[in-house]
C-alpha cells in the first residue's frame, strides 16, 4: 500500500481519457474503500473512547477484518492505473482519497498489530488453567474475594494463571480481561486449579 501511494505520487498525470475502466467498477471500489476507512477511523475513535472493547475477540476479528478490506481496495485502486489516472483527474476525488490513503497508512500498522495480537492472546487463553487463590487476606482489591471457614479469603472471581514462578504469579479476571494483576507468592496460602469457567 505504502508503495503503490508512492508511485501514485511520482507518477506524472495522465491526461488521456482512460478509456478501459468501469465507471459503475470505479465508482464501487471507490465508494467502498472510502466506506471501509470511514470506518477504520470510526473503529479507532470507538477504542478509544471505551478500553474495554479490546479485550472482546469480535474488537480483534473486526480490527483484521477491517484492515484487510481496506488494504485490498486501496492496493487495487493504486496498482490499477486505469482507476489511478482517475482518481488523479479528478479534482474533489483527489483530495478525498489523498486524506482516506494517508489515513489508512497511519492506522493500518496500529490496527491491524493490535487487533492480530488481541486475536492471537485471546484465544491462546484457553490453554491458560482456571485458578482459584486462598491468601490470608484480599490480595487483589479488584476482585471479589469471600471469607472462609479458616478465616482466609479465596478468589469468588474465576482467574487465569497466566504465569507463576517462585517470586510471584500473574493472573488475570475472566470477567474483566483488561487488567493482569501481579500477586507476591508470599501472600497466597495456595493456589487451587478449576477444570472450568463454572
Amino acid at each position: 500500500m505504502f508503495v503503490g501511494f508512492l508511485l501514485y505520487l511520482t507518477e506524472p498525470r495522465r491526461t488521456d481519457s482512460a478509456e478501459h475502466y468501469s465507471r459503475a467498477e470505479f465508482a464501487m471500489v471507490f465508494f467502498y474503500f472510502v466506506l471501509f476507512v470511514v470506518v477504520l477511523l470510526g473503529f479507532v475513535i470507538q477504542a478509544w473512547l471505551n478500553p474495554a472493547l479490546k479485550t472482546s475477540l469480535g474488537y480483534a476479528a473486526s480490527g483484521v477484518l477491517i484492515c484487510l478490506l481496506t488494504t485490498s481496495f486501496s492496493v487495487y485502486l493504486l496498482f490499477t492505473r486505469t482507476l489511478s489516472a482517475r482518481i488523479k483527474r479528478g479534482k474533489f476525488i483527489s483530495q478525498v482519497f489523498f486524506v482516506a490513503i494517508v489515513i489508512a497508512l497511519v492506522l493500518f500498522p496500529h490496527i491491524s498489530a493490535d487487533a492480530w495480537g488481541r486475536s492471537e492472546g485471546i484465544m491462546a487463553k484457553d490453554n491458560y488453567p482456571l485458578v482459584e487463590l486462598y491468601a490470608p487476606y484480599q490480595a487483589i482489591d479488584d476482585i471479589q474475594w469471600e471469607l472462609t471457614t479458616t478465616n482466609s479469603f479465596w478468589t469468588v472471581d474465576s482467574l487465569y494463571l497466566l504465569y507463576s514462578n517462585q517470586q510471584c504469579l500473574a493472573v488475570q479476571s475472566v470477567v474483566d480481561g483488561s487488567s493482569v494483576y501481579i500477586v507476591p507468592i508470599h501472600d497466597i496460602l495456595s493456589i487451587k486449579v478449576v477444570a472450568s469457567e463454572e
